[in-house]
């Protein structure tokens, strides 16, 4: 748990950093992970920066089913615009992550990947405007803070920078291992390694790209749940609410939407009574808001692009579009 901690604070640190952050040697360390990755137990894939939403688009999907949602399922697991993928309990059968180019593209993917699927009584849909909080700044917790510091975030939130087909490539070429070596990043592109370096650390620093640990929620989070509010706030209360629930230290997502609701947040808790005073927080703060709906999930089936077993290991993978213009399905 301490070397996945330290790979959310800096995904693509180089082993001896990770190791000594851990307290242990470079070779040790990147065995260890070496085993989590092959064991499906824990992974690293791109995910989109603090600055995504200037290059592409985002929504939430709820949907709601009669019947095996089987095939809608499966119909979203292989679209690689639909990067996070859960069954929920709550108001919906079913929440998505949808990620596109513009939202021309986005508007493309929502209608045709659920054209002709049978079963799907109802969607909500919920465009992201804006970003408090983002999953790839929650964090475990096993690291004290003189640990954490001794590593360097790979976040960034730099210079303006406009991704291109061969930026597309490089993220397609990353989604297989987050860690993959500048050699066979290079040689999977059809670059050079100074090249392939370059462009992934432009990415990051102008914000475009971040890069995201995770583990199988099974074994790594027993007994947790990840919970998701939709809330309707007073406009003039938004963003301080939106700001007081990224602060929680249970807070994976906060985003300001345009739907049904102008608030999502989605948090990790040890119990969902803990949602009854996360609500009661925000009421405080902000007279009159409102819940319009609650979720909470069954069972991950796809996440950041990558497949999970039903026992939650990784299984595979589906690259995200990003930039590309892939994502209709």
């Amino acid at each position: 748990m301490a070397i996945i901690h330290a790979l959310q604070v800096s995904p693509r640190a180089p082993w001896r950093d990770v190791g000594a952050a851990v307290g242990l040697s470079a070779e040790t360390a990147a065995r260890r992970w070496d085993a989590l990755r092959r064991d499906g137990l824990a992974w690293i894939a791109p995910a989109p920066g603090p600055r995504y939403l200037a290059e592409g688009a985002s929504a939430f999907v709820f949907a709601s089913m009669s019947g095996s949602p089987d095939q809608v399922l499966d119909r979203l697991v292989a679209a690689p615009a639909f990067g996070t993928v859960s069954l929920v309990a709550g108001s919906s059968t079913l929440l998505a992550d949808c990620f596109a180019a513009d939202h021309h593209e986005l508007a493309e993917s929502l209608t045709t990947t659920f054209a002709h699927v049978s079963g799907v009584e109802d969607r909500d849909v919920l465009l992201v405007t804006k970003l408090y909080r983002q999953s790839v700044e929650w964090r475990e917790d096993a690291l004290d803070p003189r640990q954490v510091r001794s590593l360097t975030s790979g976040r960034g939130e730099g210079s303006v920078y406009s991704p291109d087909s061969v930026d597309a490539s490089i993220v397609r070429a990353l989604a297989a291992d987050g860690r993959a070596a500048w050699a066979d990043l290079a040689d999977a592109v059809g670059i050079s390694p100074q090249t392939a370096r370059r462009r992934t650390d432009r990415l990051v620093e102008s914000g475009l790209l971040s890069f995201r640990c995770d583990a199988s929620d099974r074994d790594a989070h027993p007994g947790q749940h990840e919970a998701t509010l939709v809330l309707d706030v007073p406009p003039s209360r938004l963003d301080a609410v939106g700001q007081q629930c990224a602060a929680l230290p249970e807070c994976r997502v906060s985003a300001q939407v345009f739907g049904s609701g102008n608030l999502l947040v989605t948090l990790r808790v040890r119990e969902l009574l803990r949602m009854a005073l996360v609500e009661e927080a925000i009421e405080r703060s902000a007279p009159g808001a409102r819940v319009t709906s609650r979720h909470t999930v069954l069972r991950p089936v796809k996440r950041m692009g990558r497949l999970l077993s039903p026992d939650g290991r990784a299984a595979g993978f589906v690259a995200l579009p990003f930039w590309s213009r892939e994502g209709q399905s």
